[in-house]
């Protein structure tokens, strides 16, 4: 009998460590735990392409990239408003400086702001003009890729 007792103790604990584990591994690095699925894709400014998260819902927008460390290189976060507007961004909880790159329904770039540091939070930055796309990439990416307001984009959504 103490035996079973024994087995079916060890069975239970091992089933919660695995399932702590599984939980962890599947988080896919958020820092709030909850997985998230976030569509990547590709976005063309020129002949200069990354590969961006693609930030289309309210809370994906709503964080963005704040509280990581790091944006790989030749990666960004694409952000799709359901409206064009003059839609600010700042950099709440941000751990590194980027470039915000503003893209009109038309796929022109109509706003750039380069090398936006943490330390201008809590100024909120906007486009001269209506825009439905913005763009986050590492500091330093616009200007390396010549990219200016009237620059053409194609993304493509999946």
């Amino acid at each position: 009998m103490r035996r079973a007792n024994v087995f079916i103790v060890s069975a239970v604990s091992a089933a919660v460590i695995s399932l702590g584990l599984f939980y962890v591994l599947s988080s896919n690095g958020s820092s709030s735990g909850v997985e998230q699925n976030i569509p990547q894709t590709t976005i063309q400014i020129g002949d200069a392409v990354l590969f961006v998260e693609v930030l289309d819902t309210q809370e994906q927008r709503q964080e963005g990239l704040s509280g990581r460390a790091e944006l790989a290189t030749g990666a960004g976060a694409l952000f799709i408003h359901e409206e064009p507007g003059m839609h600010g961004y700042w950099m709440k909880d941000m751990l590194f400086p980027i470039d915000l790159i503003w893209i009109s329904g038309d796929l022109r770039v109509v706003e750039v702001a380069h090398n936006i540091s943490p330390d201008t939070y809590p100024a909120s930055f906007r486009p001269s003009s209506d825009a439905l796309y913005v763009l986050e990439t590492n500091a330093g990416w616009a200007s390396a890729h010549n990219v200016t307001k009237g620059s053409e984009v194609v993304i493509h959504i999946p």
